[in-house]
């Protein structure tokens, strides 16, 4: 198992710059990607988070399936 994440800045205008946080899986098999952007980084981890479990547990579900 392989994980990477990455944060970055992204400019939502001239003046705001929003968090965005993008998460790469690889598990035997397959790999799984989430991203998502909010106004602090602890938001954006939270979703994207929350978006990885529910890909990892289908990702299971489907192996023992």
């Amino acid at each position: 198992i392989d994980v990477d994440v990455y944060l970055k800045f992204t400019a939502a205008s001239s003046t705001i710059k929003q968090k965005a946080v993008e998460v790469k899986v690889n598990v035997p098999g397959n790999t799984l990607f989430a991203a998502t952007k909010a106004d602090n980084f602890e938001e954006a981890i939270d979703m994207v988070v929350e978006t990885m479990k529910r890909q990892l547990k289908r990702t299971k579900e489907k192996v023992r399936g």
